[in-house]
C-alpha cells in the first residue's frame, strides 16, 4: 500500500516528552520537534514501516538548516529516552 503521509495529533507541539528531549538533548523545542517530523518522515516512507534505520543527519541538517550536531544529540536522547 502507498502512502504519502503521516498522522499528526492535536498537542504534539506541547507534548512533554518532546520538552524533555529538549532538556535533554540540550536543543530548543522547535529544533527538536523538526527533527522529529523529519524521523516520522522517514518512517512513514520507509520500506519496512517505521524504520528508521536510513536516516541521514546530514541531509536533515542541510534541509532543516540545523547543525548534523544538535540532530545527533536529539537523536541520541530520544534512543536514551525509549530504551527507559
Amino acid at each position: 500500500m502507498n502512502m504519502n503521509w503521516f498522522r499528526w495529533y492535536h498537542g504534539t507541539v506541547s507534548d512533554p516528552k518532546l520538552a524533555l528531549i529538549a532538556k535533554k538533548s540540550g536543543q530548543s523545542r522547535p529544533t527538536v520537534i523538526a527533527v522529529w517530523a523529519a524521523l516520522l518522515e522517514q518512517a512513514s516512507q520507509a520500506e519496512a514501516r517505521g524504520d528508521i534505520s536510513g536516516f541521514d543527519a546530514e541531509i536533515i541538517a542541510v534541509a532543516l538548516d540545523i547543525d548534523d550536531d544538535a540532530i545527533h544529540s536529539i537523536v541520541a536522547a530520544m534512543l536514551e529516552e525509549a530504551r527507559g
